[in-house]
């Protein structure tokens, strides 16, 4: 298992992988160099003594003068045993996730004899997704772990039938990591690339004023052939794939 991001793109600056394992920038992560990075950084910055792990959140209120958080927590102890403290806290952040919910279609499966799993159990089920027996898998949805388990099903020798409704956002991006040898993150997620991106956070200053405030038609047209350019190089070789493949092209307006 490999990080979705190269080494420059995945890490933090203070350090870098590069300093802190030996992991040259734009270079493709394995899974046991994250979880080697993590740790040091972990320990670098005394961040474990700065957790609460095993600790259930019973209650957050504003205190009177609305200026802190009152939070309430049980820690678990290992002999089973619970304790109650109180926290006063200036900030409050609701990081609980997203993503633990798996989201099913709206598809009857009961007459489906094969397997089904949600891309969260793939993890789990992998051995029974990858058996001999299954030579063919269908896959339903179009975003970034769809395009995991159709590559993890691919690269095993499964045939692949990919789903995807017509209306909506269609795949996710697709385009060629490497060209000429160079990773597509060097452009794409170097700090400059911040100045042609448009962000609610970044609404004032010389290159919002210019590029982003729709006042200068000369920002405007720079950002019409930059991002046109980008399409293009991102997605140029889409009219030599098969007319299957071409089907995942997005429909950039013009």
């Amino acid at each position: 298992m490999i990080a979705d991001s190269p080494a420059g793109v995945f890490d933090y600056s203070d350090p870098s992988m590069k300093a802190e394992i030996g992991v040259e920038e734009w270079v493709d992560i394995p899974a046991e160099k994250v979880a080697e990075y993590l740790e040091r950084y972990a320990e670098k910055f005394g961040l474990r003594q700065r957790c609460m792990l095993s600790t259930k959140v019973l209650q957050a209120t504003k205190s009177e003068h609305g200026k802190e958080w009152n939070v309430e927590v049980q820690k678990i102890g290992p002999d089973g045993k619970n304790d109650r403290e109180s926290l006063v806290c200036d900030r409050s952040i609701v990081s609980t996730g997203l993503f633990s919910a798996p989201a099913w279609p709206d598809i009857d499966f009961s007459y489906f004899e094969g397997p089904v799993m949600h891309s969260r159990d793939v993890g789990l089920r992998y051995r029974e997704l990858l058996d001999e027996k299954h030579g063919e898998i269908v896959v339903i949805g179009g975003n970034k772990s769809a395009v995991d388990v159709i590559n993890m099903c691919v690269l095993a020798g499964k045939t692949v039938h990919w789903l995807i409704r017509e209306e909506g956002n269609g795949a996710t991006m697709l385009f060629e990591v490497r060209r000429r040898g160079i990773h597509g993150a060097v452009f794409a997620n170097g700090r400059w690339t911040s100045i042609p991106s448009p962000s609610i956070m970044s609404t004032d200053g010389f290159w919002y004023r210019f590029l982003h405030s729709g006042k200068s038609r000369l920002g405007m047209w720079l950002m019409k052939t930059y991002w046109r350019k980008g399409t293009a190089t991102a997605f140029g070789k889409i009219e030599k794939l098969s007319e299957n493949r071409q089907k995942l092209a997005p429909k950039v307006p013009e």
